[in-house]
């Protein structure tokens, strides 16, 4: 019996402006396919969108689950994902990706994770919201795009209290429904303090009794917990943080490998190459020298996605 094959997954990096982390993919370019794509695909931004017209599915991890015209998505950083059009149709999409927290500054930032648990979007919301239970948030969606389009005087502070007034209401119906709709999200919610703290502290050394104790439970129960509603066990997460930042150091600045492997928490460049190897499929810097490498590893490597996946041939949907 052959070996079974990974799933293969995406990682599309998006580089935002430095001094204005938002940006606006939408236009008849952002029609998705009734094909679903082999891949799923996640960013290492927010990633919010709306669908203009018609309707199908979202994968999330091995989820499916239905949207319509006028839903407003909301997907965290590190959710795997893919869309697809019901068949014989085409949905018209556009999206805004951008970091909130780099977006609206750390005092504003601060407030709105101590108000809506921010960082708990950030990790791990997937959200599908009806435009007839949430019409706010179509409204603030559009006029966003709207003021992106435009960009007339003083648009950039104009986007950024719609940003923070979207992403409130986003956190809020997140925390709702993270609390008390299902058993899994309920889980998830509980695991909260510790996938916060990974992403904050992932360059530091810390063990897994801390992060059982940051959640209240025992470490057998956070280790059970966590590989169930993550999908990976504690350590392994860890690795799978370090190693995406390293690969933002690698794209975007001049460290030497050597830096970067101590700065995403590797005191040991042999360690961090073999965790990189064992993720991303090749070497840091083979990934830093070949932008479109012909091997396939298990988490492709993407600068951004600036047009809809094309649609595939109708014979190679096997």
């Amino acid at each position: 019996m052959g070996r079974k094959s990974r799933t293969v997954i995406e990682y599309r990096s998006y580089a935002l402006p430095v001094s204005f982390p938002l940006m606006v993919l939408t236009g008849d370019s952002w029609h998705i396919s009734d094909i679903p794509s082999k891949r799923l695909h996640f960013h290492n931004c927010l990633e919010i969108g709306m669908c203009h017209d018609g309707s199908g599915e979202m994968l999330l991890y091995d989820a499916p689950v239905s949207f319509h015209a006028g839903d407003i998505t909301c997907i965290s950083r590190n959710v795997p994902h893919t869309t697809y059009s019901s068949k014989g149709t085409t949905s018209l999409w556009s999206y805004i990706y951008t970091d909130p927290i780099a977006l609206l500054g750390n005092e504003l930032s601060s407030l709105l994770d101590d108000t809506f648990s921010l960082r708990s979007l950030l990790c791990s919301s997937n959200l599908i919201l009806p435009e007839k239970d949430q019409p706010q948030l179509s409204w603030l969606f559009l006029q966003i795009l709207k003021e992106m389009d435009m960009k007339h005087p003083g648009y950039e502070m104009i986007v950024r209290e719609l940003t923070m007034t979207l992403i409130s209401y986003l956190a809020r119906v997140w925390n709702q429904t993270s609390t008390k709709e299902t058993t899994s999200r309920t889980d998830l919610h509980i695991l909260q303090p510790a996938i916060s703290y990974i992403h904050d502290h992932y360059a530091e050394q810390f063990d897994v009794n801390m992060l059982a104790e940051m959640c209240f439970i025992s470490t057998t129960h956070f280790r059970r917990l966590f590989s169930s509603q993550v999908g990976t066990n504690p350590l392994n997460y860890v690795h799978q943080v370090r190693i995406l930042e390293s690969c933002n150091l690698l794209r975007t600045s001049e460290y030497s490998i050597s830096q970067i492997s101590e700065m995403v928490g590797y005191p040991t460049l042999s360690n961090f190459n073999r965790h990189f190897l064992s993720l991303m499929g090749t070497t840091p810097s083979a990934w830093r020298k070949v932008s479109d490498s012909e091997a396939k590893p298990t988490i492709l490597t993407y600068s951004g996605w600036m047009e809809a996946e094309a649609m595939p041939a109708q014979d190679d949907d096997l």
